[in-house]
């Protein structure tokens, strides 16, 4: 089990480093900086005066008690105090730091001075919306236009996604605060197409916030001189916790987004997804959307460039060079996550090269001490050139692959479906338990505003209960029947299509 995090009390005072791990010594602390000493010295000639009283009682000890042949006689009103003393005075029982090797008397003091030596681990983890709005007026959207095209997720707000210089804008607003999704081009945006998920977390889950954003996928056909580039933007939901409940959510999401693209692509000269998917190379909803409408992945293919072969696939999420990392995650993986990512698909009349790959942002806004955003930036610029058709390979590999995947994807859903399940029964067990009780007791409560203000809430919790077993389970439950329904189609036709393939093989030479 990890280890649970202190918490940490920090000195308020500019250009203090001071913290601690109790309120009260903060408190004491403060004293100290306003000179206020409430614990004097009443012994004669003494002036001296502390912000506690055992300061006080360890000055009284070391300088007034009676010496007899210069030896002080220590007193201490704990016994266990007294047990620390002979252990650290006379035998020499110290804590020794495992990093420098110095020797302290007490467990909690080696704590701390560990502490000193780890700074992250007292780093305070910023939070990116207090620094909103010099982010945005440092530019960082400016910088993004700068670009050829610029998909972004979760901007600020649409007035501070407005570029200054004169570039196309499309931003895709749906649900209750929006989807969070916006695209730059300096192109013409032909057509525009925004498709909302049926699943996207809970509304009770108010402190995640998915289900209020409305997210989905969004796709904007751009117009470039006498070519097609479909540029789909989006963001998938984001795990939260290490159990995941949002698995299934964030695969059917996947399989939502790659539908979109396997359907739409065919038009295009080059179609580019780029967004948040929430899943690094490997995780079942990457491939989904890799596999089906076979996207490539820039960081995953053979360059011709040296340069980006040894190119290591630095995280974008929680890596250490981010001012908004968690310090806990990025000290075990300092590289983090790749979770946010550019994939493209070109049409089999075009060759694409990869030939810039990277963060095209700094690590720190300039002159600034946090980051541009929580996640790291990515940018891939492509070269297009006429096919010599010889690219129509490895087409039969990612229908193999994507087999395996749809086959895990089922799993997921299936799983995810008898777990509703489940909590069907205890939401309607619970909601109905609550509201026989409620009726049970009718005219035994007595005539005071408390009481009825106890009947309201207790009746509050009875319908939550009853709704989420009854409504809400039933759209949640539709919307996993409805994409096991197309993942399980498209397994059974790819069996048929084999089949078929089977027997049209002539058996005779």
């Amino acid at each position: 089990m990890e280890e649970q995090q202190k918490r940490v009390y920090y000195c308020s005072y500019q250009g203090c480093a001071s913290f601690f791990d109790r309120p009260y010594r903060l408190a004491q602390h403060f004293l100290a900086h306003n000179n206020i000493r409430p614990y004097p010295c009443n012994h004669p000639n003494c002036f001296k005066a502390y912000t506690s009283k055992s300061h006080l009682d360890r000055h009284i000890v070391t300088v007034h008690m009676p010496h007899e042949n210069d030896v002080v006689y220590r007193h201490y009103s704990r016994k266990s105090n007294l047990k620390q003393h002979i252990l650290v005075k006379h035998m020499k029982m110290l804590h020794e730091c495992h990093i420098c090797n110095a020797q302290l008397s007490t467990k909690s003091k080696l704590n701390y001075h560990v502490q000193l030596h780890d700074k992250e681990v007292v780093v305070r983890k910023p939070k990116t919306n207090a620094d909103r709005k010099p982010r945005v007026d440092e530019g960082s959207f400016k910088s993004s236009t700068a670009l050829k095209l610029a998909g972004l997720s979760e901007p600020p707000s649409e007035t501070d996604s407005s570029p200054s210089s004169p570039v196309n804008l499309s931003i895709k607003t749906d649900g209750v605060n929006g989807s969070g999704l916006c695209v730059f081009s300096k192109w013409m945006i032909q057509d525009v197409f925004f498709h909302q998920w049926t699943l996207n977390g809970y509304i009770h889950k108010i402190h995640h916030g998915d289900w209020f954003g409305g997210k989905g996928v969004g796709l904007c056909r751009i117009k470039h001189g006498n070519r097609l580039i479909n540029v789909y933007c989006t963001h998938l939901h984001a795990e939260y916790h290490e159990d995941d409940i949002y698995l299934a959510h964030r695969v059917l999401q996947a399989h939502s987004t790659a539908e979109l693209v396997n359907l739409t692509t065919s038009p295009a000269d080059i179609s580019i997804l780029a967004g948040d998917l929430n899943a690094a190379p490997g995780d079942i909803s990457f491939k989904i959307i890799t596999q089906l409408p076979k996207l490539i992945d820039p960081f995953s293919i053979e360059h011709k460039q040296n340069d980006f072969n040894d190119l290591k696939q630095v995280g974008t999420s929680d890596n250490a060079n981010n001012s908004y990392s968690d310090p806990r995650l990025s000290k075990t993986n300092p590289e983090g996550k790749r979770i946010d990512h550019i994939l493209y698909k070109v049409n089999p009349a075009w060759e694409a090269e990869v030939v810039n790959l990277g963060n095209p942002l700094p690590t720190r806004v300039p002159g600034k001490e946090f980051s541009y955003s929580d996640h790291n930036a990515v940018s891939v610029q492509l070269h297009l050139t006429p096919s010599d058709n010889k690219t129509l390979q490895k087409e039969t590999s990612f229908d193999d692959a994507f087999d395996e995947t749809a086959t895990q994807a089922i799993k997921v859903c299936e799983e995810a479906m008898v777990n509703i399940s489940k909590s069907k029964t205890m939401y309607l067990t619970l909601g109905g338990l609550i509201l026989m009780f409620l009726i049970g007791t009718v005219g035994f409560w007595p005539n005071m505003v408390l009481y009825d203000i106890i009947k309201v809430f207790i009746t509050g919790i009875s319908f939550y209960y009853l709704i989420m077993g009854t409504f809400w389970n039933n759209i949640e439950m539709n919307s996993l029947k409805a994409g096991l329904s197309a993942l399980e189609n498209f397994c059974r036709t790819r069996v048929k299509d084999r089949e078929e393939c089977i027997s049209f093989t002539p058996n005779d030479k």
